[in-house]
């Protein structure tokens, strides 16, 4: 059960955006004696089962899974029927965001820092798919969602898995038949066409994010969402560029097998690869980092800015949306999501090119469709 005794020591300062399942707002964790921390509530959306379910579902896999690589999970709490995630804030932009950065500028990703990129991630969801319950049984976690959106580059350069809103696991009630979860054009092929699904799926979503890094093009596009599923199942792997390893080009394919009995390749295998491909190529964390900065700079320090104000600066009293340190972290999300004057005051951080503190995380939690026929 979802905790109901949580003193407010929650504040929400910022409203980032409102997907099908959920609302996210900055904010921060105060403590004692002047502590702070930024951090992130998602909220349920109010009077949606499905929704609850999903944020539920989030809270019980992300209590199974500590690891550098994923967003932290703190807890997940009640109040006034109000079901609340508070959650991790990484500083840095989604991937989604600096690929389009990278994209606007006429370039291409360097392939190390790419390969660094997606052996992060496949560090993070290797460790979620070997997570246990209680009694050591397997819990079977399968992202189903692994895309641009859903991967953090921090500015320290290592990438973080987000959003398991939409795996499924041994806590996750079945998926309504006939219906796809996922980002499009980061589908698997078994998730295309309804078949049953391993955590195989997360190794060819993962390729595809891959694929694109090294290319500098989505993989998966089509004119609908019908097209770009039959481009899931049939539009062939591009060729990669010629300076790469031939390693790297073998755990590519091995990844995007379309049948899943051939896509045997783990996670760890994928890592270590990928690591050991790039690492005296411009691949480190440090490389990764300085990119980030290169690409991002301006955006993040603007952030930076921004969340120093927000927090109350330095040396400053911290701020409250009201006057009494009793309101409840509901009235003080209710506040942040629900305030006209709030977006004037505090201007979303990144508002000029139309971004939100947190990118893909205030981003719809997924695509959901009916199955073509």
């Amino acid at each position: 059960m979802p905790r109901t005794d949580v003193p407010s020591r929650y504040d929400a300062l910022l409203p980032l955006g409102s997907g099908p399942l959920a609302q996210v707002a900055f904010g921060v964790l105060r403590g004692a004696r002047g502590y702070r921390r930024p951090i992130v509530l998602k909220r349920a959306i109010v009077g949606s089962p499905e929704a609850e379910e999903a944020l539920t579902r989030e809270a019980h896999v992300a209590a199974r899974l500590n690891h550098p690589n994923l967003i932290h999970v703190y807890e997940l709490f009640e109040q006034s029927g109000q079901l609340i995630l508070a959650m991790e804030y990484a500083a840095g932009p989604s991937l989604l965001v600096l690929r389009e950065r990278v994209a606007a500028g006429g370039g291409r990703m360097p392939w190390a820092v790419a390969a660094r990129i997606v052996a992060d991630a496949a560090r993070g969801l290797s460790h979620a798919h070997r997570a246990r319950d209680d009694q050591g049984a397997p819990l079977g976690i399968i992202h189903r969602d692994v895309s641009p959106k859903n991967l953090v580059v921090t500015e320290d350069g290592i990438t973080k898995v987000l959003d398991f809103g939409i795996a499924r696991s041994a806590f996750a009630s079945v998926t309504r038949v006939a219906v796809v979860k996922g980002t499009l054009g980061y589908l698997s092929p078994e998730q295309a066409t309804g078949a049953p699904l391993s955590q195989r799926t997360d190794v060819f979503s993962l390729g595809t994010v891959l694929v694109e890094l090294l290319t500098g093009r989505s993989l998966f596009q089509g004119a609908d969402a019908r097209a770009t599923m039959e481009a899931v199942l049939r539009v062939p792997v591009p060729p990669l560029p010629p300076e790469l390893p031939p390693s790297v080009g073998d755990v590519v394919a091995a990844m995007m097998a379309r049948d899943p009995s051939h896509r045997t390749v783990a996670l760890d295998h994928v890592a270590d690869t990928l690591e050991a491909a790039s690492a005296n190529s411009g691949g480190s964390h440090r490389d990764v980092a300085a990119f980030v900065e290169a690409e991002c700079g301006a955006l993040l320090a603007h952030r930076r800015d921004r969340v120093r104000a927000l927090l109350g600066g330095d040396d400053a009293a911290p701020p409250r949306l009201t006057g009494n340190d009793e309101t409840s972290t509901l009235v003080l999300l209710e506040a942040a999501l629900g305030a006209p004057s709030l977006d004037e005051e505090h201007p979303r951080i990144g508002a000029d090119d139309d971004r939100t503190l947190l990118d893909g995380m205030a981003a719809p939690d997924a695509t959901e469709i009916d199955l073509p026929d």
